[in-house]
């Protein structure tokens, strides 16, 4: 290179400096389409997720604001319970208060998760499923379920007596 006369070592110079330049553009956008192709999934993954959790939102104010709102499915579930509760002959008792007084005697550690309703025959019953945190809350639980004026019986069921903490039970409650 040294023997070219001046005028070709410039244009030989230009020459490399554009095909570096052409490489360094090339090494970019390789790099940018590598990016963009290792971002597509996630991009994907992402954009299926909002798509759930928007059809999710619009079921949900669809159901709230709708004919079916909470507020009309809790009071058929009132009228259902009411009538319960005047087959079994303790209509004197609101479904609110029956089952407020029932869960205000639990001790601190008991937790109730489901509440169903029984009946046999003319009588009626309540069965609480839940947890508790020791078997003597439990068992506390029961005694004070049997004080209320409106209980008959309480009893659980053998099983959970296997277990010294973290007990699931089932409180079967017949009401006078």
């Amino acid at each position: 290179m040294n023997l070219l006369p001046q005028q070709e070592k410039l244009s030989l110079q230009r020459e490399i400096s554009m095909r570096l330049i052409i490489a360094a553009c090339f090494l970019v956008v390789l790099v940018e389409g590598i990016g963009l192709v290792l971002l597509l999934p996630t991009y994907a993954i992402v954009r299926a997720q909002h798509d759930a959790f928007s059809s999710g939102v619009a079921q949900l104010q669809q159901t709230v604001s709708g004919k079916g709102s909470v507020e009309d499915e809790l009071k058929k579930h009132a009228d259902n319970i009411h009538n319960f509760l005047s087959d079994v002959g303790i209509a004197r008792y609101a479904p609110s208060d029956l089952i407020g007084e029932l869960l205000a005697v639990r001790p601190v550690g008991v937790s109730t998760k489901t509440i169903a309703f029984t009946r046999n025959g003319n009588t009626g019953g309540l069965q609480f499923s839940g947890a508790g945190a020791t078997r003597e809350g439990l068992l506390e639980y029961q005694k004070n379920v049997r004080e209320l004026p409106f209980v008959a019986e309480a009893h659980y069921a053998e099983s959970f007596l296997t277990k010294k903490v973290d007990i699931s039970y089932n409180l079967t409650i017949t009401l006078k």
